[in-house]
């Protein structure tokens, strides 16, 4: 943990870099981190939006390389990533940028925190979170990073501390805010089960009509305070 056992991370979802969403909107992003000085920084998912050509054209992977915080910037693919074939690429264009896309994997921070990330539902084969954590030392702290908020239930259930998703944009234009409300156990916002909590976001893009309405675009800030047990 950090000398005062806290944590603070940012959540950053759903960029859906394109030929619109280019470096103005992620130097925003960039800037927003400088000034909230995270511990860690967190991406779950749609990272492009179906084609990585814009990301490499405009140079994308130069502002990413700004997002930085003492114990790393961690993403997951989001079913974005997945179409168009470019996922590969795009993983090996984050870790160029110290950031690695986790695929059903986990790592452990210098702080101690084990981070495990998912493939997305879209790909039919990814593994269980039984299956995921079943090798995760019961005693370590958990983040899981799952694009799409579909199994938060499991999560708690199979000791997972906290999970970040994204996906929903909140519906993005009102009323389809009803419709995610409907299809996901936490389609916005903080859900707590326990000891356990889930955190969904918004996003910070946006998918198809450069348009929200009854929404907005938001970087989650996430405080974290560990107990001494």
């Amino acid at each position: 943990m950090t000398e005062e056992n806290e944590l603070k991370v940012l959540i950053a979802s759903d960029l859906h870099m394109n030929d619109i969403i280019g470096a103005n909107h992620i130097q925003r992003l960039v800037s927003i981190s400088k000034e909230e000085e995270p511990d860690m920084i967190l991406l779950p998912g749609d990272i492009i939006d179906d084609n990585i050509t814009p990301y490499i054209e405009q140079g994308l992977s130069d502002v990413m390389l700004q997002l930085r915080a003492p114990y790393g910037v961690y993403a997951v693919p989001g079913n974005h990533d997945y179409y168009g074939g470019h996922l590969l690429q795009l993983r090996a264009e984050l870790e160029e940028i110290n950031i690695p896309l986790l695929m059903d994997e986990t790592i452990m921070t210098k702080n101690g925190i084990m981070i495990v990330g998912r493939e997305d539902f879209t790909n039919t084969e990814r593994l269980t979170i039984e299956e995921l954590m079943a090798d995760v030392p019961p005693e370590y702290p958990v983040i899981m990073l799952d694009h799409q908020p579909r199994e938060i239930s499991e999560a708690a259930e199979h000791g997972v501390d906290l999970i970040v998703s994204g996906h929903t944009h909140r519906g993005q234009v009102f009323p389809a805010n009803i419709i995610t409300g409907l299809l996901f156990e936490n389609d916005w916002g903080h859900l707590q089960i326990g000891e356990f909590h889930s955190f969904t976001t918004s996003g910070f893009g946006f998918w198809g009509p450069a348009v929200r309405f009854g929404t907005r675009a938001e970087v989650m800030i996430v405080n974290i305070t560990f107990s001494e047990e």
